[in-house]
């Protein structure tokens, strides 16, 4: 599996060129009904507010897995199993600033909620009940919660001839302050993302197309924890609508996440590397608003942890979110 990042990076790089030729040829021919009613995943959409615009949208995840605890690094025998839930929602607010429609400038709010049980077989549910009851944080078993971060945002169209490409990103800061919350809740760093967004046509109707997102995100040094940390991820969906107000886009996702060396010599520490497949349906009531439910199957899921490893198949993932426009 050390060259499927290399790989999937190549072909995500011709794909965009050979995206980018055959928009180029008809750009002229891409109706903007078709970019204001584009779906989104994860908050990304492929589509930049008119001026004075503005979007509101928000998606809650939550994840379940269990973790094998193995007995030491020499020694693969598992002698226990924990739950590992977290529970989070994030919402944006953007407003569109260019009256060519290029520049868009928001705002990140970001909640979540985690949970470790002892239990193996427990309720992943457990990590929504309350912070502070005696019955849910007894030991092992706690759960962490907090306002995570609170970001600024940008999105951008940097080519007008090529409207199915928008880059979104941003900076956002920890606001959790105590130190046992921040490391539990991974909120110990200040983080920087960007990605793309991209979209080929596949007919002429609007209906059917593919659409790739590109996710970097850098975590820098904190007084809490002084290692950078490094998080790339490609996603590739193929996109039907139907009856108009209906849209399926199955998919796979490939995340990888990475850390400088301790000691200053070698690359790159490969900490954890998914693949995931995805199903996701989103439902139009109207041209600006959107609907949407998504699952995650786990198909890889790797980590250096020489002590714990992720039960494949007990990963759970769910996202529903929401995006409207006015």
């Amino acid at each position: 599996m050390k060259n499927i990042y290399q790989l999937l990076s190549i072909l995500f790089i011709c794909v965009l060129i050979l995206g980018f030729s055959k928009n180029i040829l008809k750009a002229q021919s891409i109706e903007l009904d078709t970019l204001e009613r584009a779906f989104f995943v994860g908050g990304l959409s492929p589509s930049i507010l008119s001026e004075g615009k503005i979007e509101v949208n928000g998606y809650s995840s939550i994840f379940s897995s269990w973790l094998a605890v193995k007995r030491s690094a020499s020694d693969a025998t598992v002698i226990d199993r924990l739950r590992l839930s977290e529970f989070s929602t994030n919402i944006e607010a953007y407003y569109g600033l260019s009256a060519s429609g290029r520049w868009d400038l928001g705002l990140r709010l970001t909640y979540v909620r985690r949970r470790l049980d002892n239990a193996a077989r427990s309720s992943p549910f457990r990590v929504l009940g309350g912070d502070d009851l005696e019955d849910n944080n007894v030991g092992v078993d706690k759960t962490y919660a907090g306002m995570r971060e609170v970001g600024i945002r940008f999105r951008l169209l940097p080519f007008l001839n090529i409207p199915s490409l928008t880059i979104n990103g941003g900076y956002s800061l920890s606001t959790i302050k105590e130190e046992e919350s921040q490391i539990h809740l991974a909120a110990d760093r200040n983080r920087f993302d960007l990605n793309l967004a991209y979209y080929i046509s596949i007919n002429n109707s609007g209906t059917s197309y593919y659409y790739f997102i590109m996710n970097n995100t850098v975590q820098h040094p904190s007084s809490i924890n002084k290692q950078w940390q490094f998080n790339t991820s490609l996603s590739g969906f193929v996109v039907q609508r139907i009856a108009g107000r209906f849209v399926v886009y199955p998919g796979l996702s490939y995340t990888l996440s990475y850390k400088p060396p301790s000691s200053g010599d070698g690359g790159l520490i490969r900490t954890n590397q998914q693949v995931l497949g995805v199903l996701g349906l989103q439902y139009e009531p109207s041209q600006n608003v959107n609907l949407n439910i998504s699952w995650a199957i786990p198909l890889l899921v790797e980590s250096s942890n020489v002590l714990i490893d992720q039960v494949r198949s007990s990963y759970t993932f769910v996202s529903i979110g929401g995006r409207y426009v006015f």
